[in-house]
């Protein structure tokens, strides 16, 4: 990715070798709220809602599945999930931390070739992960493919986008809510409201569930 300033696309702000400072990247501290609060208000909330739409024991993909967080749970509460991540570092994070039979964790290409093969999941979770992609339609048409017709995709994320450059982030003025609803329909909003949220947040982030219909 190059714009005006010059940036170049690098991912590799989520590479991180410490789990410390991974949990950090994957939950930032925001509006003072810290990465350890965030971790135990935001994740069961968070779960709370999306497994209202999800069939209990069936297959789940955590796209951007960091270091674990929202896998983890739902694997404890016997559902097989595949986690998503670009980041070596942050599938061996999950892997290590989850450790059950019920997870694994793959590469976006790997998942490529589990689609080819007839893999389809009944649930995906995109969660903070959508408005950091450089090519976002490739990656919503991957979900896309990777889903049962009938199948629900959760998502957060914020009202902006921020793609990790050389240079910092960069939004470059894609809307991610309007990209999802090209693909699927949407069947559910909500505001982001966990306890005691930052108000960053709560200013500028939203939950939505989908559903693939075609």
């Amino acid at each position: 990715m190059q714009n005006k300033q010059n940036a170049f696309y690098n991912p590799s702000i989520f590479d991180h070798a410490s789990i410390d400072s991974a949990r950090e990247i994957v939950l930032t501290t925001e509006s003072g709220v810290s990465t350890d609060v965030r971790w135990g208000t935001e994740t069961p909330w968070m779960l709370s809602l999306f497994e209202k739409y999800f069939k209990p024991g069936r297959l789940i993909i955590d796209y951007g599945c960091g270091v674990g967080r929202l896998s983890g749970p739902l694997v404890d509460r016997g559902f097989p999930v595949i986690g998503i991540d670009t980041s070596n570092m942050m599938r061996q994070h999950a892997t290590n931390l989850i450790s059950n039979d019920r997870f694994t964790a793959i590469t976006p290409m790997v998942l490529d070739q589990l689609i080819g093969a007839g893999l389809k999941a009944d649930g995906v979770m995109a969660v903070w992960v959508l408005q950091h992609c450089l090519d976002l339609e490739i990656e919503v048409k991957r979900i896309h493919q990777a889903l049962h017709v009938g199948g629900v995709l959760a998502v957060a994320d914020m009202q902006h986008r921020a793609i990790p450059t050389d240079q910092g982030w960069v939004n470059d003025g894609k809307s991610v809510d309007h990209t999802l609803k090209r693909f699927f329909t949407l069947i559910q909003k909500y505001p982001y409201d966990a306890p005691n949220p930052p108000k960053g947040l709560v200013d500028n982030a939203y939950i939505s569930i989908f559903k693939k219909t075609a």
